[in-house]
């Protein structure tokens, strides 16, 4: 999956392409000269359909050869979102491509696939909830989410022992 070495693969290399869902990002690199990015959002949506059915595909073989068949088993997968997609649209098709590359769809019933929190939230509750970590009662845990494409500042305030509020994010581009 991840082999750089392989020799049976044809066609274009792209990187960060998740970021591309979102069609004012592939404006805003087209705008800078960028040329190795998705043509369009359906393009970029097929891109990350592929990569996730690759990801699916080692999940379920690793899980398998340990557990056996998963098909009768609950299965539930849970997606993060980047902080800075605000549009409804990016995110439904964020969810087609997660569909699209097999999560939640071997059986419907007891394998389900969810967005939840965003990229950022989601480092707040970790971080929160690490027993290695002692927070008081108002603290504040910033988290810096410096991804493939964007950069995002989000305060958490710690209100009560594993109580979280989100405060605003801030964006840096």
């Amino acid at each position: 999956m991840c082999d750089d070495e392989e020799d049976d693969e044809t066609g274009e290399v792209f990187e960060c392409f998740k970021i591309y869902l979102d069609k004012d990002n592939i404006d805003s690199a087209r705008k800078t000269g960028l040329r190795d990015m998705p043509a369009n959002t359906e393009e970029a949506k097929r891109l990350v359909a592929d990569y996730l059915q690759q990801i699916y595909t080692q999940i379920k073989r690793s899980i398998e050869t340990t557990t056996g068949s998963w098909r009768d088993k609950k299965v539930e997968f849970l997606f993060s979102t980047p902080t800075t997609w605000q549009a409804q649209c990016i995110t439904n098709d964020f969810e087609q491509a997660i569909r699209n590359a097999g999560f939640g769809q071997e059986n419907t019933i007891k394998h389900t696939a969810k967005l939840g929190l965003t990229e950022a939230e989601a480092a707040a509750v970790y971080v929160a909830t690490n027993k290695q970590v002692r927070f008081a009662n108002g603290d504040i845990i910033l988290v810096c989410d410096a991804g493939g494409g964007t950069s995002t500042q989000y305060p958490s305030s710690c209100n009560a022992m594993h109580n979280l509020t989100f405060l605003s994010g801030s964006r840096a581009p």
